[in-house]
């Protein structure tokens, strides 16, 4: 039924799947296109990133371990899933590394704003509140009380965030692990 120049479907749904034709009339009568099928796959058969991990030295200043990554949605609105960071140092041991950060730190930048930090995972949160985190998340679990250190932060708008792992202790360096989470 639309009579524009051109045909636009904004928020596609599967009640649009279809085959669309073009009707161009002019003086000289009608002609009809060829149709064009149109499906519609639904989001949760989309691809999407779910987790990146970044295995490098890390310590304090020129080496701080820093990863970029972009967080897109409808303009203006939050970042609609949940996210989960960690900077790993201690629980990589389990894993047969060696010369890992003893004590990281993680702090989550919006631009060159601090939107958050954290250190020590599970400092003064109950056993019960963190111990569930990692597996919601697809993750493994880290040993409560740990040095390592995990952010989830909420409600974030859409943009270019950088993560960064550094040593909570000055002078420290060693193998870190850097990850993030998508929900």
């Amino acid at each position: 039924g639309a009579n524009a120049a051109t045909f636009t479907l904004d928020h596609a749904a599967a009640t649009d799947a279809g085959n669309y034709t073009v009707d161009v009339i002019n003086a000289a009568g009608t002609t009809t296109s060829a149709a064009a099928a149109l499906a519609v796959a639904p989001a949760s058969a989309m691809s999407r990133l779910t987790n990146l991990s970044i295995r490098s030295l890390a310590g304090v200043g020129a080496q701080t371990l820093t990863v970029g990554f972009a967080l897109d949605g409808p303009a203006g609105a939050s970042f609609e899933r949940e996210l989960l960071l960690r900077a790993i140092g201690p629980a990589l041991a389990q894993f047969g590394v060696t010369d890992v950060l003893p004590d990281p730190k993680i702090a989550l930048y919006a631009g060159p704003v601090k939107r958050f930090e954290a250190d020590n995972w599970g400092d003064g949160a109950p056993t019960g509140a963190i111990d569930g985190i990692s597996p919601r998340f697809g993750a493994w679990r880290m040993p409560v009380g740990s040095r390592d250190a995990v952010l989830s932060p909420a409600n974030l708008a859409r943009g270019a965030y950088s993560m960064q792992v550094t040593s909570a202790v000055p002078g420290q360096t060693g193998i870190a692990l850097a990850e993030i989470y998508v929900l």
